[in-house]
């Protein structure tokens, strides 16, 4: 998120004050989470700042825990609560479809952004909105919204109409469109790509003042030096745990020169620091609803799981290959394939692993198709985001051969697939 404030000083030069907090992929939310301190350092905040504008950058509706039960509706109180002016959507908001992701966002009290994601004819995804302009002492700020080009292959349920235009183009179309004659002061791209595509925007759209992004899950501070003014790349990280400030000072006078300075706050998870009490109660509203329909034991494990994400997403690990395992004698299939960027293990509960709702998908395969499917989670580099596939039965790898002919078919091994 993102927050403003605005106010004239001395001859003709204007200064802007900006917060960012978490383009928040919102994994979990409970009765100890962070959200409620982090709620209230904000609110500080705005109260510090009056004129500000709250922003948030994506994933809000999915994937959780929650999600999968509750089909993203226990955040929209979340989103409201915490005051949010303006939002970009993210693919995992349409991890349940484009008809809920309207829906959530209608029953939200601030519009939804998304620039280069449409429908036939031009049909605007989620009833979402091009670009967005506000007045704030004097100043003008303008913003719009990219998906970036991972998209496609981070979400299964965008209706088949749907076109990914190219991120950099947009941006061009949007910054012309939004630097007229009667444009902003002040332009803003919200992003959800990932770091090396927000870079590539800026250095190609020199008119965007600055970038604050989100679907990397690290917060992120860099400057382009590149740029005609110090422009920004901005992350705050996930689960309400950092928040970001950012200071705009705007001349009117040149055009206008915009500079940035950026402080970063964290340690939402010191149970010592003030909670916000109003959305405590939506958060403990939403702990008891979720108690209630999931509370309950699903397996007990002699030995500790490897879950971790950044582990389970790079190497083979016990987890993944438990999950294939279930994958397979569930649907009753030779072999079963897990994209292991599904399982995250952050809580100790065993219904928490397993957070997002991709459907799985029975066929019959040629070995051919099989060595295809397995090289499709792949990401080439740079990618801040590795995926890579555990898999149940009959399969086993030799790196000795040639990569069209490196799958064996042995009995009851496993491989991980880099």
């Amino acid at each position: 998120m993102w927050y403003r404030n605005l106010r004239r000083e001395a001859g003709e030069k204007m200064e802007a004050m900006q917060t960012t907090d978490p383009s928040f992929q919102q994994y979990h939310i409970g009765p100890t989470s962070c959200v409620t301190r982090f709620a209230a350092r904000l609110k500080k905040l705005r109260a510090q700042y009056p004129d500000s504008l709250t922003v948030f950058s994506g994933d809000a509706f999915a994937p959780s825990v929650e999600a999968t039960v509750l089909r993203g509706q226990h955040m929209v109180p979340v989103l409201n609560a915490l005051g949010v002016d303006i939002a970009a959507f993210g693919n995992h908001d349409f991890d349940f479809g484009e008809p809920t992701a309207k829906a959530l966002g209608d029953a939200c009290t601030f519009p939804w952004l998304m620039s280069n994601v449409e429908g036939e004819a031009g049909r605007a995804i989620g009833g979402a909105a091009q670009s967005w302009t506000v007045d704030r002492n004097g100043v003008r700020i303008g913003f719009f919204a990219l998906a970036g080009t991972d998209w496609p292959s981070n979400c299964q349920n965008f209706p088949h109409d749907v076109r990914f235009l190219d991120p950099v183009a947009v941006a061009a179309r949007m910054v012309a469109q939004l630097r007229g004659p009667a444009g902003p002061d002040v332009v803003v791209a919200l992003t959800h790509m990932r770091l090396p595509e927000d870079q590539l925007v800026l250095a190609t759209c020199p008119g965007i003042d600055l970038v604050l992004g989100g679907h990397d899950h690290a917060p992120v501070v860099i400057s382009n030096p590149a740029a005609a003014s110090p422009c920004f790349i901005v992350k705050s990280g996930m689960d309400f745990q950092h928040l970001s400030v950012v200071r705009m000072r705007v001349d009117c006078e040149v055009q206008p020169a915009v500079t940035v300075t950026v402080e970063t706050h964290s340690g939402f998870g010191n149970t010592s620091l003030e909670e916000d009490p109003d959305l405590k109660t939506v958060v403990g509203q939403v702990a008891s609803q979720m108690s209630t329909l999931i509370d309950r034991n699903l397996l007990r494990s002699d030995v500790n799981l490897e879950g971790r994400s950044m582990v389970v997403r790079t190497e083979e690990t016990n987890l993944g290959n438990l999950f294939a395992d279930i994958l397979r004698a569930y649907y009753q299939c030779h072999i079963a394939f897990l994209l292991c960027r599904s399982v995250t293990y952050l809580y100790f509960a065993a219904y928490e692993v397993p957070r997002f709702s991709k459907r799985s998908k029975i066929a019959w395969a040629t070995a051919a198709q099989m060595a295809d499917s397995s090289n499709c989670p792949v990401y080439p580099s740079p990618s801040t985001c590795p995926a890579h596939t555990a898999i149940a039965f009959f399969l086993s790898s030799s790196r000795e051969m040639a990569a069209p002919k490196r799958l064996l078919l042995i009995p009851c091994a496993y491989i991980m697939l880099r």
